[in-house]
């Protein structure tokens, strides 16, 4: 469901009935919609004051009934709406593409983020394979997904996932963002705890040259005691900022960068906000995978071993997207 400014209500929220299902989804929404949507519940209350309440999910297997945030008749009216899950890779697919709606004067396309996830996949930074589309994600998952986003090229994305999972905090995990040990540990944070939300101001990432055949940096600016404080990532090569008191005194801008030029992707609070309520909302609103699974039809085509295609070696598709094993 569109809302006002470009923002939106998760397609996610679905399978509940009654008084408490509808009010605990609204409550869920950001503020200004949530109080939006209280006054329009309340005007189909009076108006229909015997009404059935149900919040239930439209994807590409639901009804036309199946309305998201929409007051249907109890009980669901196909099989389609009583399905069951959580957050799958292909749901997150979406959900970071209307994240990334406005990040550019140039919007994305669909195609572009099927190829990120499918890079992601072959380098086994989401789950591998049609037989595990309906494996629920972790947080490492998500993180991985998101840094993704970082690639230049969509084709990419799996190898520039890897680089940021992995760099380490200047100054070892006590200098760091709530004690995060890598970047990855950091955003898995930001997805589970709604305090380091709160604390949060931005993460910006490069996978850009940061020091002798070493690619890749972050800095996550935050707020401690009303101080804006920064934590800044390295690869784990840079051995000598690891130490615990090296972030005294450390400057991004003459200890690491080492490319003339380079490219830098910035998230802020509100992305982290609104990706941890759609994996709260899908957490409590369970909702099948979208689609049909066809995103999987032109890797099975590429690889002979496709019964086993989720077992496949660490780089089963190869940098050039065909898997690794095939003749």
């Amino acid at each position: 469901m569109r809302v006002s400014g470009g923002q939106f209500i998760s397609p996610q929220a679905r399978e509940g009935l009654g008084e408490g299902t509808a009010s605990a989804w609204i409550d869920l929404l950001p503020e200004w919609q949530t109080a939006h949507a209280h006054r329009v519940d309340a005007v189909v209350t009076r108006q229909a004051p015997n009404v059935h309440k149900a919040i239930n999910w439209r994807g590409s297997t639901g009804c036309d009934r199946a309305l998201q945030g929409q007051v249907v008749s109890s009980p669901p009216c196909c099989d389609a709406c009583d399905l069951r899950g959580s957050m799958y890779a292909k749901n997150l697919e979406r959900i970071l593409a209307l994240l990334c709606e406005r990040s550019d004067v140039s919007h994305g396309t669909p195609q572009e983020f099927d190829e990120r996830f499918k890079s992601l996949r072959g380098y086994g930074r989401l789950p591998r394979g049609r037989e595990r589309r309906e494996e629920k994600l972790s947080d490492k998952h998500i993180a991985a997904a998101v840094f993704g986003l970082a690639a230049m090229r969509p084709n990419w994305a799996g190898h520039v996932a890897i680089v940021l999972e992995g760099l380490r905090p200047v100054g070892g995990a006590e200098a760091s963002f709530f004690a995060a040990e890598t970047l990855s540990d950091a955003v898995a944070v930001l997805l589970a705890n709604k305090a380091a939300r709160k604390s949060f101001i931005r993460l910006t990432v490069t996978v850009a040259e940061t020091g002798v055949n070493s690619n890749g940096g972050a800095e996550l600016v935050y707020d401690r005691d009303g101080e804006k404080r920064r934590a800044y990532f390295v690869p784990k090569e840079a051995v000598s900022l690891l130490s615990p008191g090296r972030e005294v005194g450390f400057d991004a801008d003459r200890d690491r960068l080492n490319a003339p030029a380079m490219r830098e992707m910035s998230f802020n609070r509100t992305f982290f906000e609104r990706l941890a309520q759609e994996c709260e909302i899908a957490e409590r609103f369970p909702a099948p995978p979208e689609g049909d699974g066809l995103e999987y039809n032109a890797e099975e085509a590429l690889c002979p071993h496709a019964e086993d295609q989720g077992q496949c070696a660490v780089s089963p598709y190869g940098l050039d997207g065909q898997c690794a094993r095939r003749p």
